[in-house]
């Protein structure tokens, strides 16, 4: 079976890797640092979740992508 992808925009390395032990290794994450990156991830690989940092100097980042999402 094919590992899961999740796309994330998290750029906190201690966040990137609480989510990586959430995958227990059958997920592979794939980190962005902006949302252009998470919306390139996307077209060029399938991913079956987008995990955004909604807390923070990023929140509003993780606003504008989770509208861009949906309206996709």
């Amino acid at each position: 079976m094919p590992a899961h992808r999740v796309v994330a925009l998290v750029r906190e390395a201690e966040d990137q890797a609480r989510l990586r032990g959430a995958l227990r290794g059958t997920g592979v994450l794939l980190p962005c640092v902006s949302a252009n990156d998470v919306l390139a991830a996307l077209a060029e690989q399938q991913a079956i979740a987008v995990v955004v940092t909604a807390y923070g100097p990023t929140v509003t980042d993780a606003i504008a992508l989770t509208r861009v999402l949906r309206t996709r």
